[in-house]
């Protein structure tokens, strides 16, 4: 813990806000991840609505995520996460509030063009401070969120059962509500965020899409590549998972909850084994592994109707795949020039969109056809395999500067 201690005083002055805001995301995250497909199914909705919710606002993520990027790039996301915060709050009570399929899809959609381009503001900052520190920095900004997201998610089960017994839609209703005003209202704090940049350039960059994807002898683009079979998985599998839980395994909303807060606490954990496993091997081999290891855990969750066989899988196979989060990130933002860091990102978040935008409706419409989510998750499988290999191709040889330096 004292490289941490150190990499936390060695960070700007700022980052105490960083974290503020990151938790403040982290919430938001946990409480409608885990609640808002159960809001809907208390509406009388069912997969199918739900998966073209979630492709809604990929695309609305995917037609200004790079926009988005280009104007971070000039203006820094300090300034972003200060007025992106508070407008999510903003479109949290609107989702809240829709209660019909065209209000539902409006509300995901305006939604979705402020959740990702946010999703990867933060990451650019934890590259700033004394390089030695940095794979602490960039895990202590993920457990930061990892621990809100676990609150969240154990929030988002209980609060509406807390409210009514009976979990109904206005206890799901109040609960958006008081998390939307929170949200809108830490602008008093985020503010102090809105000068910081995460790039030294701060001139526009007039690098075109094309430009961008041979920088680094096309490192990052190989990055990109490696994601799309991710997103493209994780779309069709990740956003049933409440409902999966619920439908399959038959667990109730609190019992839901309570499985993505201890998935997010395990998550914590895993932020502060991979850099250790990191040590021992190399930062890119660690995600490689991690990511590989993960994937036996979705088989079982394909075929298993036990509960607890289900809670357990469900936990590991996301610690496994999350962990990486960090040494991740900092791949990215190591192999990519500091003016060109968010538009980068948000190219990443483009992927996940379009990912997320094909996977869902695909996937809604055969688990409500066909009452089996088995399918989706195999294929989900067999998608990260590739992503994987993909992954272990391309960046085996990749170390970190004081990876160098031990060798």
């Amino acid at each position: 813990m004292r490289k941490y201690l150190e990499a936390y005083k060695d960070a700007p002055q700022w980052f105490n806000t960083l974290l503020m805001s990151w938790a403040i995301f982290g919430l938001n995250f946990g409480i409608t991840r885990v609640s808002y497909n159960l809001y809907l199914k208390s509406l009388g909705f069912n997969e199918k609505l739900a998966g073209y919710a979630a492709a809604a606002a990929s695309i609305g993520s995917m037609l200004v995520a790079y926009k988005i990027g280009k104007w971070m790039d000039k203006n820094g996301v300090g300034k972003m996460i200060s007025i992106g915060l508070p407008l999510l709050g903003i479109f949290v009570i609107a989702k809240g509030f829709s209660t019909t399929q065209t209000t539902i899809i409006a509300s995901s959609f305006f939604a979705g063009m402020i959740f990702r381009p946010l999703l990867h503001a933060f990451e650019p900052l934890l590259a700033i401070g004394k390089e030695k520190y940095a794979n602490y920095r960039y895990t202590l900004g993920f457990v930061v969120g990892g621990i809100f997201q676990t609150a969240g998610s154990f929030l988002g089960g209980v609060i509406p059962l807390l409210i009514d017994e009976k979990g109904n839609k206005e206890s799901f209703q109040t609960m958006y509500l008081i998390l939307g005003i929170i949200t809108i209202l830490s602008y008093s704090i985020l503010k102090k965020l809105k000068n910081v940049h995460h790039s030294k350039k701060k001139e526009k960059s007039n690098t075109k899409f094309k430009e961008l994807l041979k920088v680094n002898n096309g490192l990052i683009a190989k990055y990109w590549l490696y994601h799309a079979p991710l997103a493209l998985g994780a779309g069709m599998s990740i956003p049933f998972m409440n409902l999966y839980l619920s439908n399959q395994i038959g667990l109730s909303n609190d019992q839901i909850g309570n499985a993505f807060s201890i998935q997010e606490f395990m998550l914590v954990v895993g932020y502060f084994i991979a850099p250790i496993l990191a040590k021992k091997t190399q930062s890119t081999i660690t995600i490689a592994i991690l990511n590989f290891l993960s994937i036996p855990f979705l088989v079982i969750l394909a075929f298993t109707t036990n509960p607890t066989i289900a809670i357990f899988s469900f936990v590991a196979r996301a610690t496994l795949i999350n962990a990486t989060h960090p040494l991740g990130s900092r791949l990215l933002m190591e192999i990519t020039p500091q003016e060109h860091r968010s538009k980068s990102l948000a190219v990443v978040g483009i992927i996940w969109a379009l990912g997320w935008t094909i996977g869902p409706p695909i996937s809604g419409v055969w688990i409500d056809t066909n009452q089996s989510y088995r399918e989706p998750f195999l294929f989900t499988s067999f998608l990260y395999l590739v992503s994987t290999l993909t992954y272990y191709v391309f960046f085996r040889k990749i170390k970190f500067s004081e990876e160098e330096a031990i060798q």
